[in-house]
Order: structure tokens, then sequence, then C-alpha cells
């Protein structure tokens, strides 16, 4: 099941990465080329609120390999398309071949893993959060510089493959229970599809399409927010619903979605800042940035476990794990926002650094308050909620960063334009219109990307600090797995 989500995590990501080729060589432009991604990611959002529930209802071991399967196959064909449209039509089909394959592991987790070896089981989980986007780009580098970009959808059929032979060898076989079809929350389906997908299209293509003043975005928040609104609404009263909103009364399930939001959001800027500073300030390639990733990918395969073990002890109290993790986030963002257009990749590999600190320390510190003391007949509900708010905070953070930046730039490079215009009034010498406007209009473009991404890493800090200073109110202590009572006191 590790291995099944990991798949899906790098197809997401490296297929995203390597978008620039994989257009070059299919010849599409850069607004069709968005759409790419954007209805791959609507699709995969969309299907992971439904997924738990059918996995269920046809078995986790046939539902898990039919979803390996479509997703191989799918992605084998993608490079492949004769045209723009069924090329959409191949992401979108493997967008929900894909998103079923994430809520999966954490059902398998609690069913399965004794208490003892829950919470690294769960750390298996958090390599899909971490490790799996920092892996894509190197990923990305080694098939479009040195193999093929078709490659960057093909990755996936030998893994596939072992992924498949492992589920099939390691999973026990349960009997379908096609009897739940009878009580199928149609209403819950037919208000969900819809608003989850529209609600994921708006926020990927707003920056695009300039956000409220486009009426395609319009139609798709305010026609998306009412269902979505219909389908919560749904969900508390039905007998069966997918999500299970009554687990938020348990305050730690509850400050662990709300920070789940927080923690993805800080996964993706920090990862996106430098990536996006370096491309278009030094022209970096995904292979220029691998060394980047790398730094984070590798040692996260042994922070995670030893995060694992800290957690897994009585002593450790997970919500001063979080806010030490949250608050090297913070830290991060904070010396990011000194940077300046003398910056290279050398500069970044100490924030980098303390991210294999932090994220494990959050991500696990979530899932320890999200999972403990949850049976697993719950399990599915919580993996539908928890895996639906990571990848929609995700293409949230991805709205977030575009349009702040945007703002930004277009502040910033107002606000240069308007002083470089007053000195020259006043007859300053700095000014000087010999170096043609051509060098001065890069000039100042340049300075205000580089403010943009001091700016945004701002944000990235004041949403670090608002959740953390949500932990000493809401989250309760707690114990591992294997302890069901608290040590006694003397």
């Amino acid at each position: 099941m590790l291995c099944a989500s990991l798949l899906a995590i790098l197809n997401e990501q490296v297929t995203a990465l390597a978008l620039a080729d994989i257009r070059g060589a299919l010849l599409i432009g850069q607004d069709d080329g968005t759409w790419v991604t954007a209805l791959f990611e609507a699709a995969n959002v969309t299907t992971m609120v439904f997924a738990p529930w059918f996995g269920i209802t046809f078995t986790l071991k046939r539902f898990t390999i039919g979803a390996v399967l479509a997703t191989m196959i799918f992605g084998f064909f993608c490079p492949l398309a004769p045209n723009l449209h069924t090329l959409y039509l191949l992401r979108v089909l493997q967008g929900i071949a894909g998103g079923c394959l994430p809520p999966m592991l954490i059902i398998v987790a609690l069913r399965y893993l004794p208490p003892k070896i829950k919470l690294y089981g769960l750390a298996g989980y958090a390599l899909t959060a971490t490790f799996g986007p920092a892996v894509g780009t190197p990923l990305a580098a080694l098939w479009t510089e040195y193999v093929n970009w078709r490659m960057a959808f093909w990755q996936i059929v030998p893994m596939g493959v072992l992924t498949c032979v492992a589920i099939q060898w390691g999973l026990p076989q349960d009997a379908p229970k096609l009897e739940r079809f009878r009580s199928f929350n149609w209403v819950g389906f037919i208000t969900g599809c819809p608003a989850f997908a529209m609600l994921v299209t708006g926020l990927l293509q707003g920056d695009r399409l300039d956000w409220l003043n486009s009426s395609f975005i319009r139609a798709m928040f305010f026609g998306g927010v009412p269902l979505l609104v219909a389908f919560l609404v749904n969900e508390w009263f039905h007998p069966v619903p997918f999500f299970k909103l009554q687990l938020l009364a348990r305050r730690n399930f509850a400050h662990g979605l709300s920070t789940l939001v927080g923690a993805v959001m800080l996964l993706v800027g920090v990862a996106a800042i430098p990536g996006q500073y370096l491309g278009r300030i030094h022209a970096y390639r995904p292979l220029q940035t691998a060394p980047l990733s790398l730094l984070i990918a590798i040692p996260l395969l042994l922070a995670l476990p030893l995060t694992a073990a800290l957690l897994n002890t009585r002593r450790a109290d997970h919500r001063w794990v979080m806010a030490l993790g949250l608050s090297l986030m913070i830290t991060t963002c904070v010396m990011g926002s000194y940077m300046t257009s003398d910056w290279i990749r050398d500069n970044f590999y100490l924030l980098q650094s303390l991210q294999i600190v932090a994220q494990p320390m959050v991500i696990l510190g979530i899932l320890t308050g999200v999972t403990t003391g949850l049976p697993p007949t719950e399990g599915p509900f919580a993996s539908a909620m928890f895996n639906t708010v990571k990848t929609f905070a995700a293409a949230a953070a991805t709205g977030l960063i575009d349009g702040v930046g945007t703002a930004r730039e277009r502040l910033h490079s107002n606000m240069l334009v308007d002083q470089l215009g007053n000195r020259a009034l006043v007859g300053d010498g700095a000014v000087d219109a010999t170096h043609g406007l051509g060098q001065l209009a890069h000039r100042i473009h340049e300075q205000a990307l580089v403010l943009t991404s001091a700016d945004l890493y701002l944000v990235m800090a004041c949403i670090a600090l608002g959740f953390l200073l949500l932990i000493p109110v809401l989250p309760v202590r707690i114990y591992p797995p294997w302890s069901t009572t608290p040590p006694s006191t003397r």
C-alpha cells in the first residue's frame, strides 16, 4: 500500500515538474498546458472523497490492484495521445485512478498494524507528503535531461507491477460487500463530485484567468461553494456518509485536520518558492534544483522513523513535537525573507536542512493526534477526510502562492518604477539612461521577483505562526497507541 501511494504521488509530481518538456514535445501552448495538470488534480481530489467507501465495498485488495492497473494503463497512453482532448481525457481518468490509492494506506495501517509499530506505519504514510514530493524534482530531471520525456508518464509502469504483486501477496482477501450499494449515499455523491472538482479547478486556474474578473472562475466558485455546503449538510445526517463529520467533536481530530491545512500549505510553499525563484531569476531547470530536493528527500528516510520512535515513547508529547516543527518552519521562512538577487542554490541549503527536522515533526505529530484512539471501523471516514483535506489544501496553497505572488509582483514593479521616475525627475545621477530601457526593465523585473519571493516567505511564516498559537488551545495530551493508560503520577 505504501508503494501504491508513492506511485500516485510520484506520477502527480513528476508530470507536473516535467510539464514544460511535455508541452514542447506535444506542441501544446502554455495556457492549454495548464489544463493537463488542473484536470488531473480536480479528478484526483474528488476521487479521494469516495475512494474509501468503494475500497471497503469491493475489498481493499481488489480495489487497490484495479486502481494501480488503471493508473498504469492511462499513464502509458498519455504520451501517445493523438490530440489534446484525448490527452485531457486520459489525464482525468488517470487522476480518478490515482486518487484511489493514498486513502487506502491509512485504512490498512489502522486495520492491520499492531499498536507497537502503528506509528512507524504512519511514518510510511508521511513519506507521501514529504519524501514523495521532494524526490519528484530529481526524477523529472533524470527523465527529461538524460532519458526521454515520455518516462515522466511511463516511470510508474515497473513500480506498478511490483506494487500489484506485493498487494496480492501481502494483503488478506476479504469478501466483497456489494450489499452496501443499497444504502449508497447518492445525494453526497451527486453534490460532492462537482463541488470539489469545481473548487479545485477554480483554485488552479484562478491566477491565469484573473480570479473573479473571469466569468469562468466565478462560475466555479459560486457553483462549487453551495454544492459543498449541501454535501456537508447531507454528510452530517446521512446514516452511511463519506465524511463522518461527527469525528470533529474530538479535539485532537479537529486540530489535526485544521493544522493539516497549514502544514500542507507550508510544505508546498517552502518547496515551491526556491524553485520558482531560481527558475525565474537564474533560469534553473529541474536538473539544477534537484540537489535542493535531494538534500531533503534522502535524510527524510532516516528522520521519519526516528521521529516515529520519539513519538512512540510515553514521555513524548505530540503537541510540543508539532510546536517545535512549526517553530523551525517559521525560522526557515524568516531567514528566507532576507533573500536578495545574489542568492543562488547554495544559499538555500541551510533553509532546506531545517526542513529535514521540521517536516517529520509536524506531519507525524498531526497523524499521531488524528489516529490515536481511532478504531479501525472509523478508519475509512478518517482516511477520506484526511486525504481530501490534504490534497485540497495543496491546490489551495498553489492558488495562494500564484495569486499572492502575482499581486505582490505587480505592486513591487509599480513601486520600483515610481521610485525610479521620482529620482529621474530630481536629476539623480543613479538613473542612467545610457544603459538602455531593456536592461533597466530587466533589473526592475528581477528585483520585483526577489521582493515577491521574500513576501511569500513571510506569508508562510504567518501561516505557521497562526497554527503554532493554536496548539496550546485545542489538542489534548495523548499517549502512544500501545499505551492504553497514562503513566501513574507520584
